[in-house]
């Protein structure tokens, strides 16, 4: 499943907005950065959870969200993403 999310701010202001609000909720350590991409793995192999993104120009991209656990991972990030970039928009949804 995959996840597209336009913010509307610029790319920076977004890229804070994510890493505060994971802070926040006590899942940042989950995530590991590698400037503006992002990956979270939980159990043996991602088999909980593996999601994979990030943050572009114009958009929140999780390009990939799977795992037993990744339907209501996805749900919740676009619960936040709703939070966040309430200017925003979903731009796209696959599975």
């Amino acid at each position: 499943m995959a996840l597209v999310w336009k913010h509307g701010r610029s790319k920076a202001e977004a890229l804070a907005a994510v890493q505060s609000a994971l802070a926040s909720s006590g899942r940042a350590s989950a995530v590991k950065w590698d400037g503006a991409k992002l990956e979270a793995r939980y159990g043996p192999f991602g088999s909980v959870v593996h999601a994979r993104g990030e943050v572009t120009d114009d958009a929140i991209v999780l390009e990939k969200c799977g795992g037993l656990a990744g339907g209501v991972v996805l749900a919740r990030c676009r619960e936040l993403l709703a939070r966040l970039f309430p200017e925003g928009e979903p731009a796209g949804e696959t599975a």
